[in-house]
């Protein structure tokens, strides 16, 4: 056979491609195991610790298939995994871990931790158990296993692991508040006001306040108790807990502050609130006695309080509806005409300044005119003379979010040259803030359903 026959070099060719793909798939092989695994190891715990938890677990892999008792890399991995709540895998590496080496703390901690992600509680105690059995002196594992307890109500021995953990941490706040609440749970008021009171002087916490106002209120230092609602109020205007307690214990000791507490928490949405404002009214002689305190609770005994409410509801819904037609409009279709929902009264009207006809804006003509024919500066004008006369500071706030919405279309609109206001260009501009006042607009919807919710409930 001659070597320049079709044949051989049909082989010949079969052979060099055969030749090409070994030597690549040695050299890529090469490539991949020539990265040190120390340096695998470094880049995946940046990546762990700037939270690219699914790129580190890549890393800490690649290590593993280098190294399958790499100590660091399956620690890592198994902390990386549980940060995208596989805890599953997670438990497998803190495991593995434990079997290569038995000797080690760390991964029954690590495992504890695993175990509190889903709840599993009494599972942690087992593992927490044994972390601080091996490393009685890691302060880490006395803290996590007196919190564990509390949550288990075992509050005499999460006392014990908090004051361990105190020795050889002095002075630490958490520790203080978390020991002074198993003391208040256990009733030893004394020992409790002193880890609280000395967990405030370290580092206030709202947390801290609240748990000593309790105790205080238990003991019938309603003053103090006050003072202390207040400090965890200040600190945190949103605790909503607090201003529950503190509004009860107003209204128990007669003052009516305690039921403006109660109504405006009740009326943001905390139910044990509303619950309690009912019981009152259903307790005290004189509905005036609740009914005297916030503004909102007098008025809305008034039919024209009631009605407000309801108008500034139903405009709500009207004006959303328009401007549900107006976003689904083509850009194009009103190309050189103004859109009905952006018409004024004023075509020459300064920035911020937009005009109403009020005889021809009001709340029956609003009402019998068809979506596709609204105005929103008509809407927004006559929310504006409800929501007034509701004096409700959450309905306030969010009329002028819609204002400053509204102004801002106007700036768009009215700044630039007259042959530009209406170009699709414009309009999609202008679009995005519509949307916003929709947004907006239907907070203030759910915010009056709230308030009728609430007074039905007085009436």
């Amino acid at each position: 056979m001659s070597i320049n026959s079709p044949l051989v070099t049909k082989l010949m060719r079969r052979a060099y491609w055969v030749f090409v793909l070994v030597f690549s798939f040695s050299v890529v092989k090469a490539q991949s195991t020539s990265v040190p695994t120390d340096s695998l190891l470094k880049l995946g715990i940046v990546r762990l610790n700037s939270g690219a938890n699914k790129q580190a677990i890549l890393d800490f892999t690649t290590v593993l298939q280098q190294d399958p008792k790499n100590y660091q890399a399956l620690m890592k991995r198994g902390e990386a995994r549980r940060m995208i709540l596989d805890s599953l895998g997670s438990l497998y590496d803190f495991s593995t871990v434990i079997k290569i080496y038995p000797d080690s703390a760390e991964p029954f901690f690590q495992r504890a931790l695993c175990y509190k992600v889903v709840g599993s509680y009494i599972e942690a105690q087992i593992e927490l158990n044994q972390a601080v059995a091996m490393a009685p002196n890691n302060s880490n594992y006395l803290y996590e296993r007196g919190l564990n307890r509390i949550v288990l109500k075992e509050y005499e021995l999460a006392i014990a692991d908090f004051t361990e953990f105190l020795k050889l941490r002095p002075q630490h706040p958490k520790a203080l508040y978390n020991r002074g609440y198993c003391y208040y749970q256990i009733q030893k008021p004394e020992p409790a006001v002193m880890d609280l009171s000395e967990s405030i002087v370290i580092e206030p916490s709202p947390e801290a306040y609240f748990q000593r106002a309790l105790i205080k209120q238990y003991y019938k230092k309603y003053n103090d108790a006050i003072l202390d609602f207040d400090n965890a109020i200040n600190l945190d205007p949103n605790y909503d807990e607090a201003k529950y307690a503190r509004g009860i214990l107003l209204a128990n000791t007669g003052n009516n502050q305690g039921l403006k507490d109660l109504a405006d928490i009740g009326l943001a949405g905390y139910q044990k609130a509303a619950d309690a404002l009912r019981r009152y009214r259903d307790t005290q002689r004189d509905s005036m006695m609740v009914y005297q305190v916030p503004e909102i609770v007098v008025e809305a005994m008034k039919p024209e309080y009631q009605e407000a409410v309801a108008t500034t509801k139903k405009l709500a819904q009207i004006s959303n509806t328009a401007i549900n037609f107006f976003v689904s409009t083509p850009l194009g279709k009103f190309d050189g005409q103004t859109h009905p929902l952006l018409r004024t009264d004023g075509p020459d009207n300064l920035p911020g300044q937009w005009t109403i006809n009020e005889g021809q804006c009001n709340p029956s003509i609003i009402q019998t005119q068809g979506s596709s024919r609204l105005s929103i500066y008509c809407i927004v004008y006559i929310l504006r003379q409800k929501v007034d006369k509701l004096k409700d500071p959450q309905a306030d706030k969010l009329m002028r979010e819609v204002e400053d919405y509204l102004n801002q279309i106007d700036n768009v609109r009215v700044t630039v040259p007259a042959n530009e206001r209406n170009t699709p260009e414009q309009l999609g501009r202008t679009r995005e803030l519509v949307i916003q006042i929709q947004v907006a607009i239907g907070r203030l919807q759910s915010r009056m359903n709230k308030i009728q919710e609430l007074t039905a409930n007085m009436q």
